[in-house]
């Protein structure tokens, strides 16, 4: 049985992963500038690290801004009781997207949000995670009087989807919190979109995936090709 000091699956590297986790390990390594301990422990399984990143660069395209995907996603962390994606989403928020941190501190307090809009959004996505998919019909009224739209109650359940991944290996076997995600995050200081930084820029992510769906056999021709790519594609 798999203990604090014995976790159930052990990171993998470049060097000892499954072949398929090799390729899409090296391109993490490539864009982010290491591999986050989080997607080294998901490429045990090709196919949950492949499906936890397909299932991302959907999300990235969905109509939920930037910065009010990473707040979903760290409450629905924050709510399961995962401290290395609440972390990761935190360093994130606050870097990269310069989310004010009483903002993050909030989220993570379970106390309301100083923003009417966020603490809609929010007390909605944890009601739903909390509640196992269910939710009140008073929460979802104060979610669209918000200004969110209803069929943005559903797009919400891709984030949690995300979650449910990450956060349940979590509890199933801890990973250390990676130095990027404690503290002050360098990433605070990303560079511009077409860098190499992993959260300012998704178009290799985007050319990355198909080339991955191309190799496990997942894409059927050049119109697959042209869908995976409107569907990734980040407006400009």
């Amino acid at each position: 049985m798999a203990t604090a000091t014995e976790p159930l699956f052990a990171p993998q590297t470049i060097a000892t992963a499954p072949d398929t986790s090799k390729l899409i390990l090296e391109h993490i390594q490539k864009s982010y500038g290491f591999i986050p301990n989080v997607l080294a422990i998901f490429a045990n399984s090709p196919t949950v690290l492949q499906g936890y990143l397909a299932l991302d660069a959907i999300w990235e395209k969905g109509s939920f801004p930037p910065r009010e995907r990473q707040l979903i996603l760290l409450a629905a962390s924050v709510e399961n009781g995962c401290d290395y994606c609440a972390a990761a989403h935190s360093a994130m928020a606050k870097g990269a997207l310069h989310t004010p941190e009483e903002i993050v501190a909030a989220i993570r307090n379970n106390i309301p949000v100083p923003d009417a809009k966020l603490n809609a959004l929010v007390a909605l996505l944890k009601e739903i995670v909390r509640e196992r998919g269910y939710a009140s019909e008073e929460t979802i009224q104060r979610f669209i009087a918000a200004g969110y739209r209803k069929e943005q109650v559903m797009e919400l359940l891709i984030g949690i989807a995300l979650k449910t991944i990450s956060n349940y290996l979590e509890h199933i076997s801890p990973a250390p919190i990676d130095e990027a995600f404690v503290g002050r995050s360098p990433m605070s200081n990303a560079p511009a979109r077409g860098s190499h930084n992993p959260f300012g820029e998704r178009i290799t992510i985007t050319n990355w995936l198909i080339n991955l769906l191309n190799k496990t056999r997942l894409l059927e021709g050049d119109h697959d090709k042209h869908l995976v790519r409107a569907s990734l594609r980040h407006a400009s």
